[in-house]
């Protein structure tokens, strides 16, 4: 899928600069061929106009120069005189069939004589001047030859920066397509052992298996793993809506009131792990943020720090502004993280060895999803091992 993307990349980039290129060299030699034909009957009309000319041939208006003769008619269109010093003059059917060919327009190109020619008529006279055109079609034939060889050149050039163009341009896009491959991957396998333990509870029921006999304890078993199911399922949606393109209403709210509803809101949480909580939270600490993310959040952040520390520890909670910025603490004691694995813990599913098993009730997107709003806020964040524990911490601007 990357590669066709390049190469598509790399087609349309080349089908531009084509483009662009048979426009840019159309356009000059059209003006060229236009203006060099534009100075010749400009010469060839001084010429006619000029019959003193006539003995000065190769002179031409404004300095220009070309091989031309003149033939000079009467009223009936008979040939009087003829003059110009680079042509023989003296075969006359040659001369009456060219005043012939000339007849039919003012200006033309006799092409099977390489002849230009202008015929210009006064009250007295009659004149058609001839002009070589092998110069100005050497002229032309050697700019379309260099055009050509700068064209070919410039093409193989453009084609080189696009194909360096298309490996960078495509690059994020190959970086998220296997963030999303392995997200998918490993959602799967979160969604594939459970239903494989609800599977086998069933099967062991229906079955009559021995040691399924005491049905209620199994059936409890299968509600746990389908209530973990239903709330991975419910973080996979929250995070595929989060990651959509959409308008985040943000509101000046109480910052410090958050952080104690959602510390409340995982009391019992705390009681059942028999951990101590203290916290430090101003009165009152205003913040410009989209309230139902932060709350969830704060949320999964307190719920992490509980779930990955032992119980009868403690969860030390400090909330401060400084010049417009909110900086959280939230520090679980009793537990540390290799350091090694500190970067990849807000990755999704991402578990650091035994200190972040599936044993917890986690669904492996609690820090993910803290990542994704954390970035919609423009905040900073990290964790980081301290001499009691882990700490998160966040830097959110509120200004």
């Amino acid at each position: 899928m990357i590669k066709r993307l390049r190469i598509k990349f790399v087609c349309i980039n080349m089908t531009i600069v084509t483009i662009m290129l048979c426009v840019i060299f159309g356009l000059v030699l059209h003006f060229t061929s236009v203006s060099m034909e534009k100075e010749s009957i400009e010469m060839m009309q001084s010429v006619a106009l000029d019959p003193l000319q006539l003995g000065i041939p190769g002179k031409g208006a404004s300095g220009v120069r070309l091989p031309y003769f003149a033939l000079q008619l009467g009223p009936g269109g008979e040939l009087l005189a003829s003059g110009g010093g680079y042509y023989d003059l003296t075969d006359r059917a040659l001369l009456n069939e060219l005043i012939s060919l000339s007849s039919v327009q003012k200006t033309g190109v006799l092409s099977d004589y390489g002849l230009r020619y202008v015929r210009v008529v006064t009250p007295t006279m009659q004149c058609i001047v001839f002009a070589d055109m092998s110069s100005e079609i050497n002229t032309i034939n050697n700019l379309l030859q260099n055009c050509l060889l700068i064209g070919a050149a410039s093409f193989i050039i453009f084609l080189m920066i696009s194909i360096l163009l298309a490996r960078w341009a495509v690059k994020p896009v190959a970086v998220a397509w296997e963030q999303q491959r392995q997200f998918v991957a490993n959602a799967s396998h979160e969604l594939k052992t459970p239903l494989t333990i609800l599977k086998g509870h069933l099967a062991g029921m229906l079955n009559g298996v021995s040691g399924y006999e005491n049905h209620i304890e199994y059936m409890e078993r299968s509600l746990a793993v389908v209530v973990r199911m239903e709330k991975l399922v419910k973080d996979l949606l929250y995070v595929s809506k989060a990651e959509e393109t959409q308008k985040t209403e943000y509101k000046t709210i109480d910052f410090a009131e958050i952080l104690l509803v959602q510390v409340a809101a995982v009391a019992d949480l705390l009681k059942e792990k028999k951990q101590h909580l203290e916290a430090n939270i101003p009165t009152r600490l205003y913040c410009k943020v989209e309230q139902a993310q932060m709350e969830r959040a704060i949320q999964n952040i307190l719920v992490n720090a509980i779930r990955y520390s032992p119980s009868n520890e403690s969860i030390h909670i400090t909330l401060s502004e400084i010049h417009g910025t909110i900086r959280g603490e939230i520090e679980n004691t009793g537990v540390h993280v290799p350091d090694d694995a500190l970067p990849h813990l807000f990755e999704a599913f991402y578990r650091a060895d035994a200190s972040r098993n599936r044993n917890t009730g986690g669904t492996g997107l609690g820090l993910y999803i803290v990542r994704k709003i954390m970035e919609t806020h423009h905040a900073k964040y990290g964790i980081t091992n301290t001499s009691n524990g882990v700490m998160f911490w966040f830097e959110l601007p509120c200004k």
